[in-house]
C-alpha cells in the first residue's frame, strides 16, 4: 500500500460530481487505511480494503432507523428528515450519514438498522440509536452503549451459531464504535454541572468504549475505528444557548473556547486508551477517527467547498435568533422553514455543520409549561382564562402563613381554591427558597462594608445560610411525605443550587458580569433599588437589555433567568414517559 503524509490539501478535492462532505471524513479515515495515493477523490477509496461489512455502534451521528423503531412518532421519522432522499429514514440529517459515505466507499450497501425487522444484514449491522449515552443510565427510554454491545453479542451468538466461518468473516469486517459520550457530556453541562464534575466522566466513557472495542475483538474485529468528539464550541446549539459577549471567549471560527477545549481533554484521553488497547491487541489494527480536526478543517475550508460562509452558524432546518435556531421550536415542526434551494444531491451533506450535528442537547432550560407542551397557565381568578390544561394558583406578595399575612391572600387561602393529593394528584414539585443574600433587595436593605460579611459572589452569608435551614427542613417535610403517600411523585425543586449555577456561570449565558446584582428595572444605589421607589414608577427606567440581567425588579428575576433555571433536573425525577421534544437527543 501506498502512503503519504505531505499531499498537498488541493488532493483532498472531491470531484465535481462527488459529495463534498466526503472531503472531511476522508481527512481521518484515508489516514487509517493507509492507502493515500495520488487519486484522493476516488469515491470508492475503501474498497481496496474488500470489506465484506460494517457494523456501527453510536448515536444519531449514526443512527439509521433505531430510534425511530422505538419511537415511531418522534420528529426523525418524518420529513424535512431525510428530504434529500425524499423519504424520512430515522437518520437525523437531511439525507445521508457518515457511516452511509463509509458504506459506499467500501461499495457496501448502506446499512439497515439492527431493529428494523425487515433490515438485510448480509453486509452489516447498525446498532446506533439517536440520544445514546456511553455510561448506563437508569431511564429506561435511553440507549446507552454496552445495551448495543449486547444486541452486537446477541446478533453474533445467533448467526454465527450454524457457521464456523462466522468468527473469521470479521476479519474482514470494519467496526466503527462511536462517536458515542458527547450525550453525556452535554447533559451534564446543562444540568448545571462544573467542569471538573464533567471532565472526571471522561475516564468511565472512555472505559465503556474500551469495554465496546474489546468485545468486537472477541468476536473477529480487526479492523477498527474509534471516532472523537466534535468541536461542540462550533454548534449551533451552544454559540445560542451561550451568548457570551466577551469576544475571548471565541477562537476564530467564532466556536467557543470553553467547550471545544473540553472536547479536546476527552478526545486526548481516548487516543491514550487507544495506543493502551493497541498494545494489548497488536494484531488489531485501531484507529482514531479525527472528527474534531475533521469538522475544524471542513469548517475553515468552507467557501473552498461550497458551503455559504455567511451562514455555517445556522441551521438550515430552523427558525429565530442569529443562528436560524430556537430552543423551544425544532426542525419538524409545522412553522419552521427549511432552505429548500441549498438541498441536492451535490451538497447532501450542507446540513452537516449545522443539521446534523443539529440536537446534541435538546432544550432542558424550557419553562414548565412549554417544555411539557402545555399552553401557559391563566391565573385563577381571571374571568375569561382558559383552564384546559392547568391554573395558575399563586398570587404575588402571598405568604405561606396566615398570622404573618396583612395582605389580601395567603397558601391557605390558596389552598382552600385547591388542595392537591386529595384531589388525585401524583406527581408534585415542591420548590425551595432562593439564596436571597444574593437579590439586591437584600443587599440594598443590608449595605455590609465588613467583607467577611459576604461570599465568593458577593452575596450576604447570613441570609443564604437561613435559606439552606428552611430548604433542609423542606426537605425533610417532603421525604415524610413521601413515605406518607407512597405512590405520589414528590419532587424538591432546589431553586438555590439552580440560581448559584446560574449566578457563577452567568458569563456564559450572556450576562453582564458587572450587573449581576443590579435590577433591571429600578432606581439608585449601588444594586439599582430602591425600596420606596419601585418597578413601574414613572421616575424609573429600565435596562436596554434585560436578558444581559439576572434580576428584574430586585426582588423577581428576568425572564431569562427564570428560562435557565425551569428545568432543575426535574424531568427524570418525575418519571415522566418524556416527550419526544425532551428524549430524542443526539
Amino acid at each position: 500500500m501506498a502512503s503519504s503524509t505531505t499531499t498537498s490539501l488541493n488532493k483532498w478535492l472531491p470531484k465535481p460530481n462527488s459529495p463534498k462532505f466526503v472531503v472531511s471524513l476522508f481527512l481521518f479515515i484515508s489516514y487509517f487505511l493507509n492507502v493515500l495515493s495520488s487519486n484522493y477523490a476516488n469515491n470508492n477509496i475503501l474498497s481496496t480494503c474488500k470489506f465484506d461489512a460494517i457494523y456501527q455502534l453510536g448515536d444519531s451521528i449514526s443512527d439509521t432507523g433505531n430510534y425511530i423503531q422505538m419511537y415511531p412518532s418522534c420528529s426523525y421519522a418524518s420529513l424535512p428528515y431525510g428530504v434529500t432522499l425524499n423519504k424520512a429514514t430515522g437518520r437525523c440529517s437531511n439525507g445521508l450519514l457518515i457511516i452511509d459515505y463509509l458504506a459506499q466507499s467500501a461499495e457496501i450497501p448502506l446499512l439497515d438498522a439492527y431493529l428494523n425487522k425487515n433490515g438485510a444484514f448480509d453486509h452489516g449491522v447498525n446498532f446506533a440509536v439517536a440520544g445514546a449515552y456511553a455510561l448506563p443510565t437508569q431511564d429506561p427510554q435511553i440507549n446507552f452503549l454496552s445495551q448495543q454491545v449486547d444486541w452486537m453479542v446477541s446478533y453474533f451468538n445467533t448467526t454465527c451459531r450454524y457457521d464456523k466461518d462466522c468468527l473469521k468473516k470479521n476479519e474482514r469486517a470494519l467496526f466503527v464504535i462511536g462517536e458515542i459520550g458527547g450525550n453525556d457530556y452535554n447533559f451534564a453541562f446543562w444540568r448545571r454541572k462544573t467542569l471538573d464534575e464533567v471532565k472526571a466522566m471522561v475516564p468511565k466513557v472512555v472505559e465503556a468504549i474500551k469495554y465496546a472495542v474489546r468485545r468486537a475483538i472477541e468476536y473477529g474485529a480487526t479492523r477498527i475505528i474509534v471516532p472523537g468528539n466534535f468541536p461542540i464550541g462550533c454548534f449551533t446549539v451552544f454559540v445560542t444557548k451561550y451568548p457570551i459577549n466577551d469576544t475571548n471567549a471565541y477562537d476564530e471560527l467564532h466556536c467557543l473556547k470553553y467547550f471545544n477545549n473540553f472536547a479536546i481533554y476527552q478526545n486526548d484521553l481516548l487516543q491514550k486508551a487507544i495506543e493502551e488497547l493497541k498494545e494489548e491487541y497488536p494484531n488489531v489494527i485501531i484507529v482514531y477517527g479525527d472528527y474534531y480536526n475533521a469538522f475544524l478543517w471542513l469548517f475553515s475550508k468552507a467557501n473552498m467547498l461550497g458551503f455559504d460562509p455567511t451562514s455555517l452558524q445556522k441551521a438550515c432546518c430552523g427558525i429565530g435568533g442569529d443562528y436560524n435556531f430556537n430552543v423551544w421550536i425544532w426542525c419538524g415542526d409545522p412553522i419552521v422553514p427549511i432552505w429548500v434551494s441549498s438541498i441536492s444531491t451535490s451538497t447532501v451533506y450542507s446540513l452537516s455543520i449545522s443539521c446534523t450535528m443539529h440536537l446534541r442537547i435538546k432544550a432542558l432550560y424550557v419553562f414548565f409549561s412549554k417544555s411539557a407542551g402545555i399552553p401557559l397557565l391563566d391565573a385563577y381568578l381571571n374571568k375569561n382564562g382558559s383552564f384546559d390544561h392547568g391554573i395558575n394558583f399563586a398570587v404575588a406578595k402571598a405568604t405561606a402563613l396566615p398570622e404573618e399575612s396583612d395582605l389580601q391572600n395567603n397558601l391557605s387561602e390558596q389552598l382552600d381554591w385547591m388542595r392537591v393529593i386529595e384531589y388525585g394528584a401524583t406527581r408534585i414539585i415542591v420548590p425551595g427558597n432562593f439564596p436571597i443574600g444574593c437579590f439586591p433587595a437584600y443587599l440594598n436593605r443590608h449595605p455590609l462594608n465588613d467583607t467577611s460579611y459576604f461570599d465568593e459572589l458577593h452575596c450576604v452569608k447570613r441570609f443564604n445560610d437561613f435559606a439552606i435551614y428552611q430548604n433542609d427542613l423542606l426537605q425533610q417535610a417532603i421525604e415524610e411525605l413521601k413515605e406518607e403517600y407512597p405512590n405520589v411523585i414528590i419532587v424538591y425543586g432546589d431553586y438555590n443550587n439552580a440560581f448559584l449555577w446560574l449566578f457563577s456561570n452567568a458569563n456564559m449565558f450572556g450576562f453582564n458580569p458587572k450587573s449581576l446584582q443590579k435590577a433591571c428595572c429600578g432606581i439608585g444605589g449601588d444594586y439599582n433599588f430602591n425600596w420606596a421607589i419601585s418597578c413601574g414608577d414613572l421616575r424609573i427606567t429600565v435596562c436596554s437589555n434585560p436578558n444581559e440581567r439576572v434580576s428584574w425588579d430586585g426582588i423577581h428575576l428576568t425572564q431569562r433567568a427564570y428560562e435557565l433555571i425551569a428545568d432543575q433536573d426535574i424531568y427524570p425525577k418525575l418519571q415522566c414517559e418524556r416527550n419526544d421534544l425532551y428524549r430524542s437527543v443526539v
